[in-house]
């Protein structure tokens, strides 16, 4: 019991942090402009699983860190695209 509270504490701390950085991003970043907030998000939650998975945080400006974002959003757009679904729809059908 004792470790799950010194993970849900780790945790709690995690995201704490990154919510700062995310508040601190915006009120830089975008004063009294408009914007997309999806890539700063998409920044904290990769942030999030690094710092839970390797103990550090890549940031925001960091262009590896953006590289593999882009990477990660163009697949998740081809596996949605009609394309991709009649294939996967034309392999069910086979079977």
């Amino acid at each position: 019991m004792h470790t799950l509270q010194i993970k849900t504490y780790l945790f709690v701390v995690v995201v704490f942090l990154q919510c700062l950085c995310v508040i601190s991003t915006f009120s830089v970043w975008f004063i009294g402009k408009p914007f997309n907030p999806q890539p700063v998000i998409n920044k904290a939650v990769s942030n999030i699983i690094a710092c839970l998975v390797f103990g550090e945080r890549f940031e925001y400006t960091d262009k590896q860190l953006e590289d593999i974002l882009q990477d990660i959003n163009d697949i998740v757009i081809l596996e949605g695209s009609a394309w991709a679904q009649v294939s996967h729809l034309s392999n069910h059908l086979r079977h």
